[in-house]
């Protein structure tokens, strides 16, 4: 794949050992988001603006072009 984005609880330990695995095993890009940042209907949208710039700066793309 060329990207693994994952959605969390709030489980710290899960996210440091998944988080080395795909960096040391896979060797491919990994996206994280916690749910709670979604829950938010007024904000979700913006968050997930800023995800998507993240997700596309990861596999190589411009974040931003004039």
């Amino acid at each position: 794949p060329q990207i693994i984005v994952v959605f969390l609880n709030d489980r710290e330990d899960f996210y440091d050992e998944l988080k080395r695995f795909l960096y040391s095993e896979c060797t491919c890009p990994s996206q994280f988001v916690q749910r709670k940042s979604l829950r938010n209907f007024k904000t979700s949208r913006t968050i997930a603006g800023y995800i998507n710039v993240q997700i596309s700066l990861k596999i190589g793309g411009v974040p931003w072009k004039v």
